[in-house]
């Protein structure tokens, strides 16, 4: 069956891996295999943590455009290259 050979590599990686591979053919198996990988874990969570992630860039950017100028500044007086 030509299906069965494309599987091999994928059955590899869940065996190496120890991962599961799952093959559903037709509606009942597609639901058993479902209703196993719904049976493997229902733990209820305990707490819940909110993180709040803000950009950092503005910090970078407020520190690196002076700098910028600084050396555009620079390079036209003190640091001019004479030909």
């Amino acid at each position: 069956m030509k299906g069965n050979e494309s599987s091999l590599p994928i059955q590899h990686e869940a065996a190496v891996t120890d991962g599961f591979y799952f093959r559903a053919t037709d509606r009942d198996s597609l639901e058993r295999i479902f209703t196993e990988i719904y049976g493997w874990e229902k733990s209820e969570v305990s707490s819940r943590k909110v993180v709040r992630a803000g950009e950092l860039f503005p910090g970078f950017l407020a520190a690196g455009l002076p700098l910028l100028f600084a050396c555009g500044v620079l390079q036209r007086s003190l640091l001019r290259e004479l030909p």
